[in-house]
């Protein structure tokens, strides 16, 4: 009977839930979603935009990734016309 009650709680400690740890990075983005871009005169509104090259884990890693491409590190909420994106902002 012990044994049986001794290896009912070890099952049960071995079952239970662990911390789970935190993937990926920082968010990179407060509103919108990550985009490299080409921004307009005003600052505001991108003509030309593309997805981030990789999966940026950092602000930092976020502008070195666009800044290779040779665009802007923006977070843009995306139009649907044309996929212009409009109201681009800087990362966090």
């Amino acid at each position: 009977m012990q044994f049986f009650a001794l290896l009912t709680t070890a099952a049960l400690a071995a079952a239970a839930p662990s911390v789970l740890e935190t993937r990926g990075g920082e968010k990179v983005c407060a509103s919108g979603a990550p985009y490299c871009c080409q921004l307009d005169v005003l600052g505001v509104a991108a003509v030309s935009c593309s997805d981030v090259p990789g999966s940026p884990k950092s602000v930092d890693e976020f502008n070195k990734e666009c800044k290779h491409t040779g665009l802007s590190a923006q977070c843009c909420e995306v139009g649907g016309i044309a996929d212009l994106a409009l109201l681009c902002t800087t990362p966090l």
